[in-house]
């Protein structure tokens, strides 16, 4: 029998937009500089919460653009952990950074994340043997007993359910340090949520035995 997906019906009103102006000439300067650096988690959660203020309300989104020097996807897990706590988040992201499971790691350890799932694409078969990213993330969620699994995806979404929010992340940057312009798309919305969620119970339920292969 098939399962019922949930419907998205968004009626007039739902959705609260607003647009500020921002400075894309900065953003592009800024990336196309070639000099690597890396912004410390603390600096990137701070810029976050200084642009956003606070978290969408039932039904708003928010939208953002992020040059290198800017916040990154670690930046909204580590926003919302301390700011409401997690107690369900799924992440379906192409690459996992090392730097990124310890703080995610860190937020597990200090109660502010409860569960979690990650789906990766391909990780597993593209490490060498110098660059063994995914058994190193692997063996950090391991030890906070989240569920991992290596599948030909490319997708970035990340689900945060906490106590009384719904929180969905769209974007198209990697859950790693990638100095790039990168899009985030952050909405409250359980109707949102549910759809997402449906694709992680299917790989999660229906993809046990082609995990890791």
């Amino acid at each position: 029998m098939k399962k019922k997906f949930p419907s998205i019906s968004v009626s007039s009103g739902i959705i609260a937009t607003k647009v500020r102006y921002i400075d894309i000439n900065g953003i592009f300067l800024k990336t196309i500089d070639k000099t690597v650096k890396s912004v410390p988690l603390e600096e990137q959660t701070k810029q976050l919460s200084h642009i956003m203020k606070k978290l969408p309300a039932a039904g708003e989104t928010i939208r953002f653009l992020t040059s290198k020097d800017g916040f990154s996807s670690i930046a909204f897990i580590d926003y919302i952990g301390w700011a409401e706590g997690i107690d369900e988040m799924y992440v379906s992201t192409f690459r996992i950074g090392v730097r990124q499971a310890e703080d995610i790691k860190l937020l597990y350890e200090r109660g502010r994340i409860k569960s979690a799932m990650f789906i990766t694409g391909r990780m597993k078969s593209t490490q060498t043997e110098r660059y063994n990213y995914f058994d190193q993330v692997k063996e950090i969620f391991d030890s906070c007993g989240f569920w991992m699994s290596d599948f030909s995806n490319h997708s970035k979404v990340f689900l945060f359910k906490t106590e009384k929010n719904y929180y969905i992340l769209e974007t198209s940057a990697n859950l790693n340090e990638n100095p790039q312009i990168e899009q985030y798309i952050l909405t409250n919305s359980k109707e949102i949520y549910d759809f997402y969620y449906q694709f992680f119970q299917t790989v999660k339920n229906s993809g046990e035995k082609y995990r890791n292969s």
